[in-house]
């Protein structure tokens, strides 16, 4: 068997988590609240609703948006998004958007707070026990919704009988 090549760039911890959610069909809300509500801010409400901001990386804003109708009206609106976020974060932030289509699943307070009172007081514990040790707040995070999304699907199924 050939052996693997040896990675020769660094990768974030958050994009190599994000990866194996993904792969793993773990639906991981965006982690910074902040982009979301700028990017509410930029785009609207109307707008905001079929989209969703998922990372800026190399200055490049990466959208996912609910159908093809809404990617080729965006694609209009490419430049005056670009020139609106970054008058309203107040940098250079992005210098482009990348639109794609996606699922948009954008839990509500209220379905977020169903699952963490789903939740015993034990789990909490262990949640937060396992990242107590973790520096980075964004990983944290991520892994906070990652861990309490699975024990409540494992506390549902035990209430439903279903067990594994």
């Amino acid at each position: 068997m050939p052996r693997r090549e040896r990675q020769q760039k660094m990768q974030h911890v958050g994009d190599i988590l994000e990866v194996i959610l993904k792969k793993r069909h773990i639906a991981v809300p965006i982690e910074d609240q902040k982009l979301q509500a700028l990017w509410r801010k930029v785009v609207g409400p109307k707008i905001a609703a079929q989209t969703l901001p998922e990372r800026i990386r190399r200055k490049v804003l990466f959208v996912q948006v609910s159908s093809p109708p809404w990617l080729h009206q965006l694609q209009f609106l490419k430049d005056d998004i670009v020139t609106k976020f970054n008058d309203l974060s107040g940098t250079d932030a992005i210098t482009s958007v990348r639109f794609s289509i996606g699922a948009i699943v954008i839990p509500t307070a209220k379905e977020s707070a169903f699952r963490s009172e789903k939740l015993r007081d034990k789990d909490k514990r262990t949640i937060e026990r396992c990242l107590a040790e973790l520096p980075d707040p964004e990983l944290k995070q991520i892994l906070r919704q990652a861990m309490t999304r699975e024990m409540t699907r494992r506390r549902a199924m035990e209430d439903t009988g279903k067990g594994r």
